[in-house]
């Protein structure tokens, strides 16, 4: 989720009346499980505006370095288990494009047993599994093993926005 900026002007003077900031925060406990997602509104005063847009759009570029940087295939679904976000990583293991992965079913990398073996674990009702060994499909058609940990995205209410997951090749591991 990244943050949304509103800018809400005057209709008589056309000048920005004043900015609403929206943002998000991920929190989970020291196992990074339970991840919970609080949305918060902020107004800041007008003349503060572009110091928090600039603010903002560097938290967002220190974000995606890390993730672009990470060794991991990260991926974020929405509530209907569509993927919306990942990571670089996500697409040279998996061999796909952007174009190949937005609004993907999370399921369609899946064997269709695995899908269902995934499924039996109840994770949207838990919240979380950690280090399950599964396999997801490449571009190219290879069947290849990953460390799968999956965290389930929840509003206050307990509502599921989505979900982040987190996959490792362990391919070579597995084949020695």
């Amino acid at each position: 989720y990244e943050p949304q900026i509103h800018l809400l002007r005057c209709k008589k003077e056309k000048k920005v009346q004043y900015v609403e900031v929206f943002f998000f925060i991920f929190e989970c406990n020291e196992s990074l499980e339970q991840v919970k997602v609080s949305k918060y509104k902020y107004l800041p005063h007008p003349r503060h505006r572009k110091k928090i847009e600039n603010q903002l759009r560097d938290s967002e570029n220190k974000l995606r370095i890390l993730l672009d940087n990470s060794a991991a295939a990260i991926t974020m679904t929405d509530d209907q288990e569509r993927i919306i976000s990942w990571n670089s990583f996500t697409e040279q293991l998996l061999g796909m494009t952007k174009e190949d992965l937005y609004l993907k079913p999370i399921s369609s990398l899946y064997t269709s047993q695995e899908w269902k073996n995934i499924r039996k674990m109840n994770i949207r009702q838990s919240g979380f599994k950690h280090h399950v060994e599964t396999q997801v499909i490449r571009k190219d058609g290879d069947v290849i093993d990953v460390d799968l940990s999956v965290n389930v995205l929840k509003d206050e209410q307990g509502k599921i926005l989505g979900s982040v997951g987190m996959m490792q090749d362990i391919t070579q591991q597995k084949r020695a």
